[in-house]
């Protein structure tokens, strides 16, 4: 376990800047819990009034009752499949300045990629536990060689690289000097270099947790495919 701690190193005294969560581990209680600390007392202290984050796109509306406690909308996002996130915490106590507009939470993540990137995963894996059982097929082999490959797209890159955009854009449109951004952590280097080249500085949160197991990195990669395939149908 490392400090938790903001690192203000490329702020940008003169310009706009994104205060930016690293999300070390999606669903991981503990890392959520500290991120939705922070985000608490950043939100609380008049840092910024605009929220963007992954895993959706457009304007995040909180989607349980509002008489849920926190320990009942945890149960409920638990049951669903894919445990608990800060920011479905955060909205859900949040509720009316967001309908009453004084807080935006903005999705920014290009869905379809994410939802392909997650396709592709979810068969690495499948793949990984046919050669581990030694029941691969040589084709099955040729298929996990090419999906491991460099030649692949890089849906990562790919998402980074259009949510910067979005960012960018609505922080145009609206006016913004400065916002929130919590993004997986897989993602921020990329977009870190972009917004550096766009002018935007950035302070960058870490929840002081990195000891995300394999096993955790798979259970949310089942999770989310299975959330994937309940919505098709």
């Amino acid at each position: 376990m490392l400090p938790k701690t903001w690192d203000y190193s490329h702020v940008n005294t003169q310009g706009r800047n994104l205060f930016i969560l690293r999300d070390m581990g999606h669903r991981i209680d503990a890392i959520q819990r500290t991120l939705l600390e922070a985000l608490e007392e950043t939100v609380l202290r008049g840092f910024f009034s605009t929220i963007y984050c992954e895993g959706y796109y457009g304007e995040y509306i909180p989607a349980f009752p509002a008489t849920y406690t926190q320990q009942e909308l945890k149960s409920a996002l638990t049951f669903e499949g894919g445990g608990w996130g800060c920011l479905e915490l955060f909205t859900h106590g949040h509720r009316k300045s967001i309908i009453e507009g004084k807080l935006r939470v903005i999705g920014v993540d290009n869905t379809s990629m994410r939802d392909e990137e997650v396709r592709r995963m979810k068969r690495i894996l499948e793949l990984h536990d046919k050669n581990s059982a030694r029941t691969l097929t040589k084709e099955e082999g040729f298929e996990l060689d090419y999906l491991l490959g460099p030649g692949t797209y890089n849906f990562t890159d790919a998402r980074s690289g259009s949510s910067v955009e979005m960012i960018v854009k609505d922080m145009d449109e609206q006016k913004l000097k400065t916002a929130g951004l919590v993004y997986g952590d897989a993602h921020l280097e990329l977009m870190m270099k972009l917004f550096r080249e766009r002018g935007i500085g950035y302070a960058l949160y870490f929840p002081g947790i990195t000891n995300v197991s394999a096993e955790q990195e798979r259970v949310y990669i089942e999770q989310i495919y299975a959330r994937q395939k309940m919505r098709s149908q």
